[in-house]
């Protein structure tokens, strides 16, 4: 038997051991192929829940690929500024009208989640603010983006951040389908923007928001994505600018899906 153990063995595929442009290229494929994947099954937020999923399996795996900061950043801001694009006068109203429900919603979620923060840091075994971080409600990017910066470790966080966000898109597409809600709402929308809304001065002044957002939010917990959020928030509002970005930009859950659970590549 010890010509056998003298055989070389075959080299495992391992991710870790793959030149980064191939690990890249396999990346963006794969989480390509699961949005479309899932969106062809119409599961919810196929989008955004395919390429989650591929990146987390490629941080378990032991991808070694890691995403250059202020790209990262940049990818922040074009969120922040995506999420500006849904703030209408018409949505303010609604909020408005239904303020109390809202308010009592909010309160009541903190105070859950830091009940449940406490919990895992004093008998799960967590870093207290690790644990507070990773159940804090919200922007699963900015929660990710503002416990790094806080010294708390980002890959348990967008852990904790993405599975919440998997359990709340299942839950409210269940509860959209048991109350008849209209699923296309929100494509509707965007393609009307999209027909009526883009020009090339439009898009030159949102990509210049992105760029001055994330510049002075560079010394800011979460900066890149809230001040673009905030800036072209108001700019909007103001009637001075029409949030205008190519079509292939509109898929925020993707982009943040992916460069969120980076974080998790160890």
């Amino acid at each position: 038997m010890l010509w056998r153990s003298a055989l070389p063995r075959p080299a495992s595929f391992a991710l870790a051991h793959q030149h980064p442009l191939t690990q890249w290229l396999l990346l963006i494929l794969m989480a390509g192929s699961a949005g479309q994947l899932f969106k062809y099954f119409h599961i919810p937020a196929a989008l955004f829940l395919g390429p989650m999923l591929v990146a987390i399996g490629f941080g378990v795996a032991g991808a070694s690929v890691r995403l250059n900061k202020q790209v990262f950043r940049l990818g922040q801001g074009t969120v922040g500024v995506l999420v500006a694009h849904s703030m209408t006068v018409g949505v303010l109203l609604a909020a408005m009208q239904s303020w109390h429900v809202m308010v009592f919603a909010t309160l009541l979620t903190v105070a859950l989640s830091a009940v449940v923060g406490i919990a895992m840091a004093r008998w799960g075994g967590i870093q207290s603010s690790t644990a507070a971080w990773g159940t804090s409600p919200g922007a699963a990017s900015a929660m990710v983006a503002m416990a790094e910066d806080d010294g708390a470790d980002s890959r348990v966080v967008a852990t904790m951040q993405y599975v919440r966000v998997v359990c709340v898109v299942m839950v409210g597409a269940l509860v959209s389908r048991l109350i008849g809600a209209d699923a296309g709402g929100s494509e509707a929308h965007s393609t009307d923007a999209l027909l009526h809304g883009m020009n090339l001065l439009n898009l030159g002044l949102s990509l210049l928001v992105i760029g001055v957002g994330v510049i002075l939010g560079s010394r800011l917990p979460a900066g890149a994505l809230l001040v673009p959020l905030l800036l072209g928030g108001a700019l909007q509002l103001s009637g001075l600018l029409q949030i205008t970005l190519p079509g292939c930009w509109r898929l925020p859950t993707a982009r943040s899906a992916v460069t969120s659970a980076c974080a998790l590549i160890a």
